[in-house]
């Protein structure tokens, strides 16, 4: 790997809205194609995008890889180490990048004391990006699937469970598929045997749905 001169951190968007007078995050540079975090591994440390571009994207059931989105210099990604939790999607350098790190441990320390407004607000908003990015990969494949994946997620299996109260107009409108759409995809999910007969959503088989989502 090539050597660079250390970036200017008296510039850098993170020290500057940190307020930090010594940031103990370390630079380096990638070339264009790397891979900075892996889909489905617990992160080792958080990157600070610098300088260039990367690529969130994740693999689709089909093994297809399906980009998310791209991102830009003061951009923050592998918080899910803060969750304990995989990363939900691959990062991977669009063009040559340049970043900061900085591991597990000392990341618990640079945030500081974790049973405060601030600690506990943070972790609030992490888990809410965790269950937006997984509402994002939910809506990929067939509407069986997409539909399996929800109901796999929201509705207990439970002998005395409550079925699932979602409208149907509002359910469609989540799952990004028109009424009838959805109207077809619940009525194979119950000849499958994975719903209950009738109207009301609930689940009378967790493993046939499982196969269905997948």
């Amino acid at each position: 790997m090539s050597t660079a001169l250390p970036l200017r951190c008296q510039t850098c968007g993170l020290v500057l809205r940190s307020g930090a007078g010594e940031c103990p995050f370390r630079d380096t540079r990638r070339p264009a194609g790397s891979i900075l975090l892996h889909e489905g591994v617990k992160p080792e440390a958080v990157v600070y995008l610098r300088k260039g571009q990367v690529v969130l994207s994740s693999a689709a059931a089909s093994g297809a890889e399906v980009s998310c989105a791209v991102r830009g210099p003061d951009t923050m990604l592998g918080l899910e180490l803060l969750l304990d939790q995989v990363m939900p999607y691959q990062v991977w350098a669009l063009t040559d990048v340049a970043f900061c790190t900085l591991d597990r441990a000392a990341v618990e320390v640079w945030i500081g004391e974790k049973h405060t407004p601030a600690a506990a607000t943070l972790r609030y908003s992490l888990e809410e990006s965790a269950r937006r990015v997984g509402e994002r990969q939910a809506l990929q494949g067939s509407a069986v699937r997409r539909v399996a994946r929800f109901l796999m997620q929201h509705c207990q299996t439970d002998g005395n469970a409550e079925p699932l109260r979602t409208p149907h107009r509002v359910l469609a409108g989540m799952l990004g598929m028109r009424p009838e759409t959805l109207s077809r995809a619940l009525s194979e999910l119950r000849s499958s045997g994975a719903l209950a007969r009738g109207r009301a959503l609930k689940v009378s088989s967790h493993e046939r749905l499982r196969e269905l989502s997948e």
